[in-house]
């Protein structure tokens, strides 16, 4: 297969994964989840004429001579407190109402005059101003009317949206099932960190880091390993296209001896999409299905891996959860020049500083593909596309944010 450009890679798990099927789930426990359908508000919001103030409800033709030097003195004939009511409060006339914030507004007034602004002596209440109708009272809809859309179909909720549909009455939301994932980790040097190494060895990252980038970005994750046989790689892949929504590989998707993933994925009836994409780190990607199941092969190196995770698999991810189509692209402006490579677009890991200036994107050092240690500061990846010479500081880069983003 030839070398395929960034942009074609990206869009061909929209073109070969399927979504997958929703399910109805309590909208308290939805954070993190992928709207299937319209979340929509199951009543007016507010619910009736509510009061934004604690103070005192009137009826503002009542205050219509008020003044400094001729106050308006009304008997408090009602007391509304924020509570259910059997019927709706009534205000007689000549009267006004101690109420409270969030309360309901009474029949026979239209506006609400803050406690700081009245004088208060036992029964009676004394008003120095007049007040315009509608003062300091929320209107029945006038945030949201029943059915109103209060969250769109493939909108990830987060704890804000989780308050806004709880507020329009909704208890249940329609969501996109979570993504199985299997997480196959390759290679016969690896172990698991706080275990002794032998000569040759090295500590897995690649596991855990990816096992945490997936579950952070909501799917339910199983992880598993295999050494570098065919039979073994080929068992491990053929047992995880049984039960998962994508298989997610590293290491052994290049062109040595112990490159097993894509023979064994051939044995278990894998259709190749492509191998090899036109990037740095990361050129040996590969990507192939079977019955809707898609396999990413990612490289071994971990940099490699993470750019996998946070471009390509992300991809597969949002096709999987309907939103291919959203945008995940964001742009800001070059910290520092960076040089262009040859013949591949390169992925820069970056500090993202945000100023009154805009976005800043700051390349970390320590780009090369088997160096880890600078993700603690790294926010975000720029795509740097590929030409000759340098990318002057100041240019404007497309960029991924490395977290999970709506």
């Amino acid at each position: 297969m030839s070398l395929l450009s960034v942009d074609a890679a990206l869009a061909e798990y929209a073109a070969k994964l399927p979504r997958l099927g929703a399910e109805r789930v309590p909208v308290a426990g939805a954070v993190g989840r992928v709207l299937s359908a319209d979340g929509v508000a199951a009543t007016d919001l507010p619910p009736f004429d509510q009061s934004a103030m604690d103070g005192y409800a009137v009826l503002a033709a009542d205050l219509a001579g008020a003044a400094p030097h001729r106050s308006v003195a009304l008997e408090v004939g009602l007391e509304v407190a924020a509570r259910a009511w059997a019927e709706h409060p009534t205000l007689l006339q000549g009267r006004c109402a101690r109420i409270f914030t969030g309360a309901i507004v009474p029949e026979g007034a239209d506006a609400v005059v803050a406690q700081e602004d009245v004088t208060r002596a036992q029964d009676l209440a004394e008003f120095a101003a007049p007040v315009a109708r509608g003062h300091h009272v929320r209107p029945r809809g006038s945030e949201l009317r029943e059915g109103a859309v209060v969250a769109r179909a493939g909108q990830r909720i987060t704890p804000g949206l989780v308050g806004a549909l709880a507020a329009a009455g909704s208890a249940h939301v329609d969501v996109v099932r979570r993504p199985r994932v299997a997480l196959i980790v390759t290679g016969d040097e690896v172990v698991a960190p706080g275990q002794p190494l032998a000569l040759g060895q090295v500590y897995d990252c690649n596991a855990p880091m990816a096992a945490a980038w997936l579950a952070g970005r909501g799917a339910d994750v199983r992880l598993l390993s295999s050494r570098d046989t065919l039979e073994g790689t080929a068992a491990m892949v053929a047992g995880a296209l049984d039960d998962a929504d994508l298989v997610v590989t590293t290491g052994g998707v290049s062109v040595g001896e112990k490159d097993l993933v894509i023979a064994a994925a051939h044995r278990c009836g894998v259709e190749d999409h492509f191998w090899r994409v036109a990037q740095k780190p990361g050129k040996p990607l590969y990507f192939g299905s079977r019955g809707g199941v898609g396999v990413i092969g990612l490289p071994g190196n971990p940099a490699a891996v993470f750019v996998g995770l946070v471009a390509h698999v992300d991809a597969a991810l949002r096709a999987l959860e309907g939103r291919a189509e959203a945008t995940r692209w964001r742009s800001g402006r070059l910290a520092n020049s960076v040089r262009r490579g040859a013949g591949r677009d390169e992925w820069v890991r970056c500090a993202v500083d945000y100023a009154d200036a805009g976005v800043a994107l700051r390349p970390l050092t320590g780009q090369a593909s088997h160096m880890l240690s600078n993700l603690g500061e790294c926010d975000g990846l720029a795509l740097v596309r590929s030409g000759d010479g340098v990318v002057e500081a100041g240019a404007v880069m497309p960029w991924l944010p490395v977290a999970a983003t709506g």
